[in-house]
């Protein structure tokens, strides 16, 4: 990982924030694309030593996505970005291309009126990619939709 973040453990009272600083330590990333990363969150609660009644303790878990973009990268703007996306229906199968440096992020995605569920159609119920790596998504209705 060629990112440190600080600080990299925190203690935090009720209603208090932390910043967090994320430094780049090695720049060994490609400098045409963008890259991703997920930047993993964990809290780890109190523990109260006097409990008298029954208590439920959880523990919490915030994975976000940290998109790293090199210096020079030419700004894109989204309609035209959008344009070169390019979706290949065939045989209950979507296709998805991006040739663009850039990564996506779909909110949802459909096939005509069929959508497609993330869980089944995306990695680690994600739905971001980039670069020229063809994603197929099998779904029901995908047969010879021109729609998208």
């Amino acid at each position: 990982m060629p990112f440190i973040v600080l600080p990299p453990l925190q203690r935090l009272e009720a209603s208090d924030a932390l910043t967090l600083r994320i430094r780049l330590t090695r720049n060994t990333l490609p400098k045409d694309r963008e890259s991703v990363f997920i930047l993993s969150l964990k809290t780890i609660p109190g523990q109260e030593k006097n409990t008298d009644s029954a208590s439920l303790t959880l523990a919490m878990q915030n994975n976000l996505k940290l998109f790293y973009r090199p210096e020079g990268m030419p700004e894109y703007d989204v309609s035209e970005f959008a344009r070169e996306i390019r979706f290949i229906s065939q045989s209950g199968e979507l296709k998805v291309i991006n040739p663009t440096p850039y990564y996506l992020t779909f909110r949802s995605l459909s096939v005509g009126k069929y959508p497609v569920e993330k869980k089944r159609a995306f990695k680690n119920d994600t739905a971001i990619w980039g670069a020229e790596v063809p994603i197929i998504i099998r779904c029901a209705g995908a047969g010879d939709l021109e729609s998208y």
